[in-house]
């Protein structure tokens, strides 16, 4: 049994969620996206883009297990649903273009759960 097949069933098929989740930033315009294959993408540099897991294993049957929900609590976000769960079994993006920086929580359950993960003070910051 592969360590991330054990992993998957040693937790329930759930996986394990990341203890921290990485901030974006971009010189013209930035995005964080959480995939429905469990990886984060974060725009990071000058029109780069940065990826990290978000869930362990990071597999489209693990996702689909979670939803995410984005939460501002400072600036405003160009494109992208806020303030309501989203099943990972899509991706979703959230984009920044302008001047400044939005600050929010992302949190992650299990699909109709309790919060399981919330990640605090997330920046979007646009140079």
């Amino acid at each position: 049994m592969s360590g991330a097949t054990l992993l998957a069933a040693i937790s329930g098929g759930n996986g394990l969620l990341a203890a921290t989740l990485s901030n974006a930033s971009n010189a013209i315009s930035t995005s964080a996206e959480i995939q429905n294959d469990g990886d984060h993408v974060f725009g990071n540099g000058a029109g780069g883009a940065d990826t990290e897991d978000w869930v362990s294993p990071s597999t489209a049957l693990v996702a689909a297990n979670y939803e995410v929900r984005v939460d501002p609590t400072s600036g405003s976000f160009t494109t992208g649903t806020i303030n309501t769960w989203l099943a990972c079994t899509s991706s979703h993006t959230w984009t920044y273009a302008g001047v400044g920086t939005v600050t929010y929580n992302m949190s992650f359950r299990l699909v109709g759960g309790a919060t399981l993960k919330v990640h605090t003070g997330m920046t979007m910051t646009v140079l």
